[in-house]
């Protein structure tokens, strides 16, 4: 009888994640909407990516404006140009709102803001009952507790 249980208790320990962003990957894949559906999900490989930087962000934010601006035009210059608006307007107004957060990042250019993860999985249809093999891209917050979108 011993016996039985510890066998029990091996292969039901055994089926359960045991690296926590698989099962945060698990469970995203498998819920639609608020609806958790069983996709017979198996995790075939994980391999970070790479982590996005508030520097990441704030190029990525400068490209996007760039070509609006004379040359000459940076990062320290957008950094100052929000940084009147704030002066003028401490509490309210866009410009101020995103000066606070560019400033955050601004002043922490190697701040982590999200990792990412390749993962390759396979899942089993629940309306076709094919077993398809996905490859995706999971973007984590930076302490690795939830899953902030995938690709």
């Amino acid at each position: 009888m011993k016996r039985i249980a510890l066998i029990t208790m091996l292969l039901l320990g055994s089926c359960s994640p045991s690296d926590p962003k698989e099962k945060l990957i698990s469970d995203f894949v498998q819920t639609i909407g608020s609806t958790k559906t069983d996709m017979d999900f198996r995790l075939i490989s994980i391999a970070p990516d790479k982590n996005v930087t508030a520097r990441d962000s704030l190029f990525f934010g400068y490209n996007q404006i760039k070509d609006k601006y004379e040359e000459g035009f940076n990062v320290d210059t957008l950094m100052a140009s929000f940084k009147k608006q704030y002066e003028n307007n401490p509490s309210t107004g866009k410009g101020a709102r995103i000066y606070r957060i560019l400033n955050q990042y601004y002043l922490d250019q190697d701040r982590v803001l999200l990792h990412t993860y390749a993962c390759k999985y396979k899942i089993v249809n629940p309306l076709l009952k094919v077993e398809q093999e996905i490859t995706r891209k999971f973007y984590f917050s930076p302490d690795d507790s939830k899953i902030l979108t995938a690709d």
